[in-house]
């Protein structure tokens, strides 16, 4: 049999006075989050699906209903009780700390630190059904309500239930409302002061293209079907709109649902995001508003970072993916002094530790980093790196790509201007570009400047060519003759040989480029003397070729 709403608070009120007495975690929800989508058939042109889901937090008490209320009023109709049913997780999405049908919340631990007692692990509980609406109206709401208490919090008041509305306006026709694609698993650590703000996303979309902006809610207690929920007041220094303790303020980015903050403070913080969509009405020429989605959180912010996010220079490549070793400062010295570097990071307080990635392919015009911690999107530039060849050279790096779409990404590509041809070891450094920064981890912690990242080339072919023989024939022509190894027979050299460049020098003057030939295979060239190019009389010349291969010439 159905519990009743009456049975569910009467419960959350036992929950409350057992919390007080036994000083236990007897709590449910920490979160929860509430939109719809437009869903007809051919012959149901009103229904929509709605889509409901409570973060449990796992050290809590269970949450073990299947079912889920939902209150549809509005001023034109009466209200409607629909009961929506539980959505359980696939095999491997489920939550190992959850035993109730809970759903994987990842990236909680990013960050903050799960030893921490403001830190919180949660399972996402999952519900959808269908409604079908009976008719138009321009305040449709669709409302929840936990049937039981909130997780403790630094930011409010009290904790009573959760209750949470959405608005739908469909009197300029059908409309989904705006759904949240941005993570919900937050978790952050205090940020030292100078470090530059965190970031995290609360993104959406809107299915019918409408335009959405972005705000902060206040958090709300109730039945579901109330007129309206009851306001919870924020404790004292806090608000709906400063919502967690941050020494830079909390920023919204309108275009993309970023949310920019600089965490000085440890404990546990609800924080409601609203984001409502809009649509232009041709007939009174006006932005109308058509719907809206929240999402309620309660983000940790601990003591301290976990021990993945604060390593030593911020560099955090993935386990398997690269070799370590140390060196001592003297070697460290000629290690830049060989790739004539202006600086290199190095540990003060005794070795340093430099990462090698595991041998790449010769003739590679790409070079792969894979994070342990994910990195922000927004503060990777091709100008963040530099890339040295063994003999010192400095190959060019002119694109990074990725293939994320949110505001992190665990992978990217770096695109060289030119392939990596010679045997040895590569070092790439990173650097403060153009974008004001290095690479900032999801934490907001900077990879330091300066820091190196050997990469092994091997068994490359090595091209060797030498000028054999000056000959003059008739006093009017000169051919020059040069030698080469096989490697210029192999085709990926082929493919990247540029040209045999033939130079001269008069009278011990500047060299000069006279003459380039495309053909790999050319093993001579003639030069015709006389006239003014090449006056004979009283004159010395010298000659040189050079083997132009890989965007560079050998020498």
């Amino acid at each position: 049999m159905p519990f009743t709403s009456r049975y569910w608070l009467g419960l959350c009120t036992g929950f409350l006075l057992l919390s007080f007495l036994g000083k236990l975690n007897a709590s449910h929800y920490s979160s929860g989050e509430v939109y719809y989508q437009y869903s007809p058939t051919p012959t149901d042109t009103a229904r929509y699906e709605i889509f409901v889901t409570w973060y449990r937090n796992t050290s809590g008490a269970d949450l073990s209903f299947n079912t889920q209320n939902v209150c549809l009023t509005s001023s034109c109709y009466p209200n409607i009780t629909v009961t929506i049913n539980k959505v359980f997780p696939p095999p491997g999405m489920g939550s190992p700390n959850d035993s109730y049908g809970g759903w994987i919340v990842r990236g909680t631990s990013d960050c903050a630190d799960d030893q921490d007692s403001a830190y919180k692990d949660l399972a996402a509980h999952k519900f959808s059904g269908f409604v079908s609406l009976p008719g138009q109206c321009h305040d449709f709401k669709f409302k929840v309500s936990a049937p039981c208490c909130r997780d403790v919090s630094d930011n409010m008041a009290t904790s009573p239930n959760m209750f949470m509305e959405v608005y739908l306006n469909n009197t300029l026709g059908p409309s989904s409302s705006p759904q949240f694609t941005g993570d919900p698993g937050i978790g952050f650590c205090v940020q030292p002061i100078g470090v530059p703000p965190v970031n995290f996303s609360q993104k959406a979309i809107d299915p019918d293209g409408d335009s959405i902006i972005y705000r902060f809610a206040q958090p709300l207690t109730g039945n579901h079907c109330d007129s309206a929920g009851g306001i919870i007041p924020f404790a004292a220094g806090f608000t709906t709109n400063n919502p967690i303790p941050s020494q830079t303020g909390i920023q919204i980015n309108q275009q993309n649902g970023i949310f920019s903050f600089s965490p000085n403070q440890q404990g546990s913080y609800i924080v409601k995001f609203e984001v409502e969509s809009f649509r232009f009405d041709t007939v009174s020429l006006f932005w109308v508003p058509v719907g809206s989605a929240v999402r309620e959180l309660q983000i940790p912010v601990t003591a301290s970072c976990n021990s993945p996010s604060s390593q030593s220079f911020g560099l955090q490549l993935k386990n398997g993916t690269y070799t370590s070793r140390l060196y001592l400062n003297n070697a460290i010295d000629s290690i830049q002094s060989a790739y004539q570097l202006p600086n290199l990071a190095r540990n003060s307080t005794g070795p340093t530790g430099i990462h090698a990635l595991l041998p790449v392919g010769c003739f590679s015009t790409n070079l792969t980093l894979e994070f342990e911690l994910p990195i922000q999107k927004s503060s990777i530039s091709p100008t963040d790196f530099r890339l040295f060849a063994p003999d010192g050279s400095l190959i060019p790096i002119i694109a990074v790509h990725d293939s994320g779409t949110g505001l992190f990404v665990d992978s990217i590509s770096l695109e060289l201007l030119n392939p990596m041809v010679q045997s040895g070891n590569y070092l790439l450094q990173f650097r403060v570009g153009n974008d004001g920064n290095t690479l900032l981890s999801k934490c907001g912690d900077p990879i330091d400047e300066f820091v190196g990242l050997f990469v092994s080339i091997g068994s490359c072919p090595s091209p060797v060519f030498e000028l054999e023989q000056v000959s003059v024939l008739e006093d009017e022509k000169i051919t020059l003759q040069w030698s080469a190894n096989s490697a210029l027979q192999n085709s990926n050299v082929q493919k990247f040989f540029g040209g045999w460049d033939i130079f001269a020098s008069e009278n011990q003057g500047p060299w000069n480029l006279i003459h380039s030939l495309q053909s790999p295979a050319a093993r001579s060239h003639t030069i015709s003397f006389g006239g003014s190019s090449f006056p004979v009389d009283h004159n010395n010349y010298e000659f040189f070729v050079d083997l132009r291969y890989a965007g560079e010439n050998w020498g």
